[in-house]
Formats: structure tokens, sequence, C-alpha cells
């Protein structure tokens, strides 16, 4: 609330104080743009993190199209290509939904409804292997992806913003959703990202029981365990 004109908070007692106050305010600021900056570009790691494990995983354990398509009994009815494609279409169609939009257009819409089933990519280990490649490629080492310009998400991680400041739509995405019915909703896109990691890491434990467990294959240690921990430790 804005002090009243009367109040002493208002009043200001020599002409220093102004610049004082928005020296101040501005070093405040661009501590805290720096600091979202950061926590952004660790997320933008442990992304690429997860998608280096899937590529890793292609070239060195899971290296033939009999490997990618056996069928496991402990996790009835899956393979490791249709995990691989699943989480596959997750970063995928963020990553595109990210791009499409900008600050003067209408928001992309992300909608994962929209993915494909039983695509070459499930039981193609060079499709597949070439897929994971050109989203890292496209997406996290291109600089003209918008996942890399960092002057875009200074403000990512605010989740309380100043309306007056922030163009809402630079940061924010719409996604659509199959429940009941057919639903529209407004995510912050660091909180999308994140959720993306964390649905591979989640499909890259199945994968390890389907390849340690059935396979009778050796996995890096560090393979499916949670971004916070791959930040954390820097595996």
């Amino acid at each position: 609330m804005k002090p009243s004109e009367g109040s002493g908070e208002a009043r200001l007692s020599s002409n220093e104080q102004p610049s004082e106050v928005s020296s101040t305010q501005s070093s405040s600021n661009a501590s805290s743009q720096s600091e979202a900056a950061q926590e952004y570009l660790k997320l933008r790691t442990v992304a690429i993190s997860l998608i280096d494990q899937a590529i890793n995983l292609l070239e060195n354990v899971v290296n033939s199209d009999t490997l990618l398509t056996t069928v496991s009994h402990l996790v009835p009815g899956s393979t490791i290509g249709k995990h691989l494609r699943h989480l596959h279409d997750h970063f995928r169609i963020l990553f595109e939904a990210v791009n499409s939009h900008t600050t003067t257009n209408q928001d992309g819409l992300l909608n994962y409804d929209s993915r494909e089933r039983n695509v070459p990519m499930e039981s193609s280990h060079h499709i597949i292997l070439q897929e994971f490649i050109k989203l890292k490629l496209n997406y996290l080492a291109n600089p003209l992806s918008r996942l890399n310009q960092l002057d875009q998400w200074t403000e990512l991680w605010r989740m309380a913003v100043d309306e007056d400041r922030i163009d809402l739509r630079s940061k924010y995405i719409s996604v659509r959703f199959l429940l009941y019915r057919d639903q529209t909703d407004t995510y912050l896109i660091a909180g999308k990202l994140w959720f993306v990691c964390l649905h591979a890491t989640h499909h890259y434990a199945l994968i390890r029981v389907i390849v340690t467990g059935e396979l009778k294959l050796e996995l890096p240690k560090q393979f499916g365990v949670a971004p916070s921990t791959l930040e954390r430790s820097k595996m």
C-alpha cells in the first residue's frame, strides 16, 4: 500500500536519498535476476544430463533393435523403446511449445495428448538414438532456441511477479490436457521443465529394472537418479 502524504516514511530529508534508494533497489533487482538466472541454468543442466543419459544408454548398453524391443515381464507389456519414446515425446513437445511462442504472439500450446504411439522410434535403435541427439542439438545446444536465451529467463523462477514490469506470456505456457473434458490451463515454463525431468527419471527407473533385472546388463550408478540429486552432486 502506498504511504500517505503525511507519513514520515514518505518524506525524504535530503537530496541524496532518492539516488540511494534507487541504487539499493536496482542492486536488489539485479541480485534477484542473477539468482533466478543461476537457478534456471541449474535446471537446464539437469535436462541436458537426463537427455545425455538416454544417449549414453543407447550408445553403450541398449545398442540393438533386439534389446530395445524386448518385452518386459517385470514391467508388463513395456519395452525400453516405448519408455524412451514416451519420455522423448514429453521433452520434445515442451521444447517445441516454448519455441513456438513469443511475447508478441499468442502463447504456444503444450499438448501432451498429441503424442504418437507405435512409431519407428520405439523399435529402431538407429532412429531413436538420432532423435535424442537431435533433441539436444536443436533445443539445448542451439543458441537460437529460447531455452538458451538467458536474458528472457532472469525472472523465470519468480512465483510472485510485478505485472507492470514483466511480460507474463514469455514466462508462462498454456497446457492442454484431457481429464473428464478438454481443458487448458497456464503454468510456469520452469515448472513444466522440472516436471519433464522428474517424468524422465521415473521412466529411467523402470528402464533400470528391465536392463539390470531382465537383460542382466550393467548401468552407470547415476542412471535414473532424481534431478535434484544430479544437480546437487554434479554427477
